[in-house]
């Protein structure tokens, strides 16, 4: 199921330029990587909304505000490369149970849905004292969403300018990875504990 689609003229002689192509925007101007994902439908799904914040960063901010302002910067993007994002939210103060979720992806049937979520520790465990990076997880259930985790997980090691840690891909028995027929990914984007990390995803 899974589908990866991955003579110089002086300027007294310039023609006249193209009223239609002029009028173009910046968006609809063809680039060499805007086809790399046409046809791909994708369900993007903010974690939490509503009264269930999700983990609290130390600026005040709730996980469910940062995984929305992710998700809609991630449709953006992907939208840029062809193609066509859906969101299970698109406001902080709307209210989701994991099956509405479930229901949406069984609605819309997308090649692909993934969750966005930011991570926390348990009010005991000190965040300083881990010896492994705290940082980026890609958790998977079923074996045909594996190859998606390994590319994802691959991409945000190596990612340019973001220093978030990255602890890889990762087995997980989540209910919106698990009870699910389609590829589904669910991403935790950092650890809102440590600030830096918080200023990172809520910010950039």
């Amino acid at each position: 199921q899974l589908r990866l689609r991955h003579s110089r003229s002086t300027p007294l002689e310039s023609p006249a330029p193209n009223p239609s192509t002029a009028k173009r925007s910046k968006k609809e101007r063809s680039s060499p990587y805007q086809r790399w994902l046409s046809g791909l439908n994708i369900l993007l799904d903010p974690g939490h909304g509503g009264k269930d914040m999700g983990a609290l960063a130390p600026s005040g901010l709730f996980e469910q505000q940062i995984n929305l302002r992710l998700a809609k910067e991630i449709a953006g993007h992907l939208e840029e490369l062809g193609a066509r994002v859906t969101l299970t939210r698109s406001t902080t103060d709307q209210p989701l149970t994991l099956e509405e979720r479930m229901n949406m992806a069984k609605e819309t049937n997308p090649d692909f849905f993934i969750s966005i979520h930011c991570d926390d520790l348990l009010p005991w465990v000190d965040p300083f004292s881990s010896r492994r990076p705290l940082g980026s997880s890609v958790y998977y259930n079923r074996r045909l969403a594996l190859p998606l985790a390994q590319t994802m997980a691959d991409s945000l090691m190596k990612r340019k300018g973001f220093p978030i840690p990255s602890n890889g891909f990762l087995w997980g028995d989540l209910y919106v990875v698990r009870e699910i027929t389609i590829p589904s990914l669910l991403i935790e984007s950092g650890y809102l504990v440590y600030p830096w990390q918080e200023e990172m995803l809520a910010l950039d």
